[in-house]
């Protein structure tokens, strides 16, 4: 059986983590460009997100509460956030 694949230009560079959802989309988070992008059922982009430079770079995903998510970063920051609200930091 044969898939094509079409290609997705989402990150700059490489992808360094990803988390799937409880709902079933899945957050990606490209390392240097610092974006959390969520992506529908069908692997569409939905929502995107950009962590403030002053954090580092995106490291880790994790699902929160709801519509919330946790960001580690090579900074040593754990922000919690949401698309709409953006971020707090939880600890450094």
């Amino acid at each position: 059986m044969r898939t094509d694949l079409r290609p997705i230009e989402a990150h700059e560079k490489g992808v360094f983590c990803m988390c799937e959802m409880r709902s079933g989309t899945l957050l990606t988070g490209g390392g240097k460009d610092r974006k959390i992008i969520l992506w529908d059922h069908e692997l569409h982009q939905d929502r995107e997100i950009e962590v403030p430079d002053q954090y580092g770079h995106i490291r880790a995903l994790s699902e929160g509460r709801g519509e919330e998510f946790l960001v580690g970063t090579s900074r040593n920051f754990i922000l919690r956030g949401t698309f709409n609200d953006g971020f707090q930091v939880e600890a450094q």
